[in-house]
């Protein structure tokens, strides 16, 4: 796991999450009150869209106006890597993945210690999705998680779109692909699928 990522913000591209309360109306209201272009439109499934920024205004201005509407959640940038791919980042979590000898019970410790929560218990054993501790951005717990001898990695969250994805009338049904917790039956878990979004990012 030796391979080390470069990320550089986006200056004209927003990332808005809504609260699970917000309808679509309230964020049409917010995207003509702002003058903002969609560029990726999530809204329906995870309450997140990605906008383009007018030219007039700069990102530190315009998140500060968002993050006080009420209806919005975060406000986070748009970042590219290294290979050129943007990368669509979740503002709120981070993942990491314990070595072989930690048990469950000792990774839970370990991720409270650090000011963050399991939001998500994965498939693969000792490997969470985790809430992002009070006060620190993504990077910088990302950062902290890898300096601990008993983690062997942890990185941001992903989230991973593509032009026919928002043309699959079946896409919400096939939870294998992206498992977003929200099907009837109460075994469906958050994130629990086969990772499909983000590969779409490297090849289709």
């Amino acid at each position: 796991f030796g391979k080390q990522f470069t990320f550089t913000a986006k200056e004209r591209e927003v990332i808005v999450r809504y609260k699970g309360n917000a309808d679509p109306a309230q964020e049409r209201n917010i995207g003509q009150r702002f003058r903002l272009r969609t560029r990726i439109d999530a809204f329906n499934e995870l309450r997140l869209k990605v906008y383009e920024l007018p030219t007039t205004a700069s990102f530190a201005a315009i998140q500060q106006q968002l993050k006080a509407m009420p209806e919005v959640s975060t406000v986070s940038q748009v970042f590219v890597d290294q290979e050129g791919y943007d990368r669509i980042i979740d503002a709120d979590r981070l993942t990491v993945q314990f070595k072989e000898d930690v048990s469950k019970e000792l990774a839970e410790s370990i991720i409270s210690s650090m000011g963050s929560s399991v939001a998500v218990y994965q498939r693969t054993p000792g490997y969470f999705t985790v809430t992002l501790p009070e006060g620190t951005t993504v990077f910088e717990a990302v950062r902290r998680f890898m300096e601990l001898d008993e983690v062997m990695f942890s990185e941001p969250l992903y989230y991973g779109f593509d032009d026919f994805s928002q043309a699959d009338t079946y896409l919400n049904s096939q939870w294998h692909l992206r498992n977003l917790g929200n099907q009837s039956a109460s075994s469906y878990t958050f994130g629990d699928d086969i990772k499909a979004f983000p590969s779409w990012d490297l090849t289709t």
